[in-house]
């Protein structure tokens, strides 16, 4: 279309100035906001880095767990229902601190040399948190059975007996709750180390060993009753001071 001079000459006016107010505003916000803007290289750097490790984070778990980046956004910011507002903070912080410090060197390492992948959890009814190491091959399995091939690192609240030892070695209840970081590890039994393992003083050694001398050299019960009754692995320490006290054949 071919316009008249006058025509041609306004319309580049109009155009002029449509661009020209464009520009003034554009430079109206920068002006109002470079005040806001930060002017330290460092801090640039900072909001980059964090900005980039999350975007990773969210890609790479949304790629292993088949899911949209927002839904693993969601899952992470999203406030569960009864969880307290410091202990909902408290997730935050874990979380990006897992993300910024942690994430960018165990995962590639994780993932190169045993074929894990990492990422963190919450347990909003034990009130904490935890990073999980868990293999890529158990992506496909149920939750029950992927929690029996990870490898937890938590703090989180548990409890621990505290009333005698019973045959496997444990202590029974009464128990007292405590708040404390452990690490579990179902498929090696390692649970809530290094609070609550298996516990044997040297008294109870030199009473098992005791045991089996007598055991030996006496075979009827008229002998030594209290030493021929069933024996627990772990005696109550009365008994053993008992057998110890003894005389050696």
């Amino acid at each position: 279309m071919i316009l008249p001079p006058a025509a041609s000459i306004a319309s580049a006016f109009a155009a002029t100035t449509q661009s020209s107010s464009r520009h003034q505003l554009l430079l109206a916000v920068t002006a109002a906001a470079s005040p806001l803007l930060p002017r330290n290289p460092a801090v640039i750097t900072s909001i980059l880095y964090i900005t980039i490790t999350n975007a990773i984070y969210l890609a790479r778990r949304a790629s292993i767990r088949k899911l949209h980046k927002r839904d693993i956004w969601a899952y992470r910011t999203t406030r569960t229902p009864g969880m307290s507002l410091p202990l909902y903070i408290i997730s935050l912080l874990a979380w990006q601190f897992f993300v910024i410090c942690l994430y960018p060197i165990i995962e590639p390492l994780a993932t190169l040399c045993f074929g894990y992948v990492s990422f963190m959890y919450d347990y909003p009814n034990a009130h904490g948190v935890g990073y999980i190491l868990e293999p890529i091959t158990a992506q496909s399995l149920c939750m029950s059975k992927r929690t029996k091939t990870q490898i937890r690192f938590d703090w989180h609240e548990f409890e621990i007996n505290v009333g005698k030892v019973g045959r496997e070695g444990y202590r029974h209840p009464p128990c007292i709750t405590y708040n404390l970081p452990h690490v579990d590890i179902p498929r090696w039994g390692v649970k809530h180390w290094p609070w609550r393992r298996r516990r044997q003083s040297r008294m109870q050694l030199q009473c098992d060993d005791i045991q089996l001398i007598y055991l030996k050299y006496y075979s009827t019960p008229t002998l030594h009753p209290l030493i021929y009754q069933p024996y627990p692995k772990h005696a109550d320490l009365l008994l053993c001071n008992q057998q110890a006290s003894l005389p050696h054949p």
